[in-house]
Parts: C-alpha cells; sequence; structure tokens
C-alpha cells in the first residue's frame, strides 16, 4: 500500500510512469482520470501524486548520492538503472533504514509535520549532517547486491 495515499504502491508507479512518458500533464490526467471529474480536478490528483513521489526519489538522491550516481530521480530512470519493472518496492528496500524520514509515498513520514533534524557535534561537518559510514555502506551493499540480482 502507498502510505497516505489510497490504493497501491504500483497504481502510483503507473501513474508517475504515465506522466512522465506523456507528452503533458494534462495530457497523462485526462488519459489517467476517465471517472466523472474535471479536467482541473484530474490535473490536480495526477499533479499530487507525482510531486510526492519524485520529492521522496530527491530526498532519497540527496541521501545516499553514491548509490544512484548517475541515475536521474524519475521513475522511468530508475527502473532501466536498476533493472526492475516496480521501482517503489525496490526503492523502499534500498532506503529501509530512511523510512522513517523519507516522505510518502515512499518513506513512512509526512512532508508536512516533520520533527526538524538534530545533530551533536561528532555528527556535523561544517554545519552539515553526515551519514554514519556503517549506514552508507549497507546501502551502497543493498543497491549493489539488488543490481547483481537483476543482471543474472
Amino acid at each position: 500500500m502507498a502510505s497516505r495515499l489510497p490504493g497501491s504502491v504500483s497504481d502510483l508507479e503507473r501513474v508517475v510512469i504515465e506522466v512522465e512518458q506523456a507528452r503533458s500533464l494534462e495530457a497523462a490526467a485526462d488519459s489517467l482520470r476517465t471517472d466523472d471529474i474535471s479536467l482541473p480536478a484530474a490535473i490536480r490528483w495526477t499533479r499530487r501524486r507525482v510531486q510526492r513521489v519524485h520529492t521522496a526519489l530527491r530526498i532519497l538522491f540527496d541521501l545516499i548520492p553514491e548509490c544512484l550516481c548517475g541515475c536521474q530521480p524519475t521513475v522511468s530512470a530508475l527502473r532501466q538503472w536498476l533493472g526492475v519493472e516496480w521501482v517503489l518496492p525496490e526503492v523502499r528496500e534500498i532506503a529501509a533504514m530512511y523510512l522513517g524520514v523519507l516522505p510518502s509515498p515512499v518513506g513512512f513520514a509526512s512532508l508536512l509535520r516533520q520533527a526538524p533534524i538534530t545533530a551533536d557535534k561528532s555528527n556535523t561537518i561544517r554545519g552539515q549532517i553526515r551519514r554514519p559510514d556503517s549506514v552508507s555502506f549497507s546501502i551502497i551493499a543493498s543497491v549493489d547486491a539488488l543490481r547483481e540480482k537483476r543482471i543474472t
């Protein structure tokens, strides 16, 4: 299930893929929402879903850039880069340590009510919070294992 949105993660991913491949957001929204709602409402519905996924992916790329370097933060690009059919469940596995801070629908945090990140002196470099090396290593190992599994 998609966190904080009705429907499944695969339904959500279908919407994002449709928008990424469509000539415009309006065209994608019109084809996705065939029920009896207005086009502006369909555009809002579609935009909300795409923005949430893309925001979560950009945050994830900022958290673990060494794992995802050379890839764009889109579902289409990740699908090709990881060699999987469904990206969002795989991203949840890769980012298991960050699900509490990643916004929905990838993680479980709310974009509106996230607690501020605090850090002590031992965990900062020039005012920026740094990840422990063990976290980076385990995520890199997860991505490498996933890519190796898809290749063989």
